[in-house]
C-alpha cells in the first residue's frame, strides 16, 4: 500500500512539472505563482506553492517536500524535440498543411516550420525570399553552422536592418522522417550590434538539446 501511494503521488508531481506552467517565486514587480492542488489517490487534497515546502499526509504518514519548476519547457513534434527557456510564449499553427511551432522571447525568437511536400532546398530558398521580402532586401546572407547532438546543421544568416534595430535571421532546413523542417531563429541584436546574453544563452541550450530524429 505505502509503495502504491508513492507511486502515485511521484506520478502527480511529474505531471506538474511536465505541464510547464510553474513559474518562479512571487515578487512585487511580478506576477504572483499559480497554485496547485495535489491530490493523493486514497487520501486528500494538498495545496501546493512552487518552491516553498509542504506537507502532505501519505498512508497515513506526513511527508514533506517541496515542488520546484524547471528553468525549461520541452518541445517534442513529429522526428525534432528540444528545450526552451520557460518563460518564452508559444503558438501554434496550421496552414494547409504546413506547421509552425513559435517560441518567443523579449530579444529571441524560435520558429520551428514542417512541411510534407517541400524539399530542404526548395523550403530554404522559398523562406529566404520571404523573409527578404518581409524585411527589406537590403541585409547581407552569409553561411551559418550550428553544432547539435550527434550532427551540423548547415544554413543561412539574414543581417537585416529594420523599424531601427537590426537582427539576425538564422536559418536551417533538414529532414526527419516524412516531414521537412526549417527552423529560424531571429536574434534581436543590441545597439552596438551584439546578441544579448539571453539570446547566447538560447543558442546553448539549442546546442545541447536540438535532437532531430
Amino acid at each position: 500500500m505505502q509503495n502504491h501511494g508513492m507511486r502515485t503521488l511521484t506520478a502527480a508531481l511529474v505531471a506538474l512539472l511536465l505541464l510547464g506552467l510553474v513559474e518562479a517565486g512571487p515578487k512585487e514587480n511580478e506576477e504572483p505563482p499559480q497554485l496547485f492542488t495535489l491530490q493523493i489517490e486514497g487520501g486528500g487534497q494538498t495545496a501546493v506553492r512552487i518552491d516553498k515546502p509542504f506537507t502532505a499526509m501519505i498512508d497515513g504518514k506526513p511527508v514533506t517536500m517541496k515542488l520546484t519548476a524547471s528553468p525549461h519547457r520541452f518541445l517534442e513534434v513529429a522526428g525534432v524535440s528540444l528545450h526552451y527557456p520557460r518563460s518564452f510564449t508559444f503558438a501554434y499553427k496550421l496552414d494547409d498543411g504546413t506547421r509552425t511551432w513559435t517560441l518567443g522571447g523579449p530579444f529571441t525568437t524560435i520558429v520551428l516550420v514542417g512541411n510534407e511536400v517541400l524539399t530542404p532546398e526548395e523550403f530554404l530558398k522559398g523562406m529566404e525570399g520571404i523573409l527578404k521580402t518581409q524585411l527589406g532586401s537590403k541585409g547581407k546572407v552569409s553561411d551559418v553552422r550550428l553544432e547539435i547532438p550527434g550532427r551540423v546543421l548547415s544554413g543561412r544568416r539574414l543581417a537585416i536592418g529594420a523599424a531601427g534595430r537590426s537582427s539576425h535571421q538564422d536559418l536551417y532546413t533538414f529532414k526527419a522522417g516524412v516531414r521537412t523542417y526549417i527552423l529560424i531563429i531571429h536574434d534581436w541584436l543590441t545597439d552596438e550590434g551584439q546578441s544579448t546574453p539571453a539570446t547566447l544563452a538560447v543558442f546553448k541550450l539549442l546546442s545541447k538539446t536540438l535532437r532531430i530524429k
